[in-house]
């Protein structure tokens, strides 16, 4: 279907490999551009701080993947079960997705909430979809969360059936967040490995391990955020894959 094509777009080398693979020699990589000036470092927004119930002495982790696909959410309950004395000493706290995309998040959503009340632990975790419905959001409200945040995780398992990039990772690692992230090959090439910290899925003591690295180094959060933003403006500022596509088109 898309023999007729002049030329193919992928949004990631992995894409572009496969399709090379088969043959196709008329492909080009563009990554998807954000706007890395609404996107950008800034202190913690004390309004979301009060809708989250977290205070500057919490540590807030945010993963920003989904509810019933990616396979990262059972990990997530795990994690926060095996370690519940340490989530409450440390005044820990989960932020899980601020969106339900589907029937399946929403019934995914629920039995997470039973399992966890059933453990006394629903005080450690924010259900941030819960959040978006008090306040109009706005064009800088999901920066407004990233910047919230003191670590951002995608621990999937799989990206069956996603975008290949996770736009929602790009834009953390924009705003100079510290992201942990699976050791997926669809991944590795947004998560090199000055920029964020890679671990192996399926495993909540490695991702418990790789939390607690960063959870006793502010430095090094502060030097992977630093590092993940001159990457993110490198490849994938708007401004410059918008020239990028003027030139394709000039050459077309």
């Amino acid at each position: 279907k898309i023999l007729f094509a002049d030329l193919i777009i992928t949004y990631s080398d992995y894409a572009k490999n496969k399709l090379n693979s088969l043959g196709f020699k008329n492909v080009k990589r563009v990554y998807p551009g954000i706007d890395v000036e609404l996107y950008s470092p800034a202190a913690k927004d004390k309004e979301i701080q009060r809708l989250l119930n977290v205070t500057d002495e919490d540590f807030v982790i945010s993963y920003p993947g989904e509810f019933s696909r990616l396979g990262a959410t059972d990990d997530l309950v795990s994690l926060i079960i095996n370690h519940a004395k340490e989530f409450r000493e440390r005044k820990i706290k989960l932020c899980f997705p601020g969106r339900i995309k589907n029937s399946a998040d929403l019934n995914k959503k629920n039995e997470i909430k039973k399992i966890l009340q059933s453990k006394d632990m629903l005080g450690v975790v924010r259900f941030t979809d819960e959040l978006t419905v008090k306040i109009i959001p706005s064009d800088d409200f999901m920066k407004r969360k990233y910047n919230t945040s003191d670590l951002i995780i995608f621990p999937v398992r799989s990206m069956q059936g996603k975008f290949d990039v996770p736009l929602a990772v790009i834009e953390a690692m924009a705003c100079g967040k510290p992201v942990i992230i699976s050791n997926l090959p669809i991944l590795n090439e947004f998560a090199k490995e000055n920029v964020a910290v890679r671990i192996e899925p399926g495993n909540p003591e490695i991702l418990w391990n790789a939390i607690m690295d960063l959870y006793s180094s502010p430095e090094k959060r502060n030097q992977i955020g630093a590092e993940a933003r001159k990457f993110v403006e490198a490849n994938f500022d708007i401004k410059k894959i918008a020239d990028i596509y003027q030139k394709i088109y000039a050459v077309l």
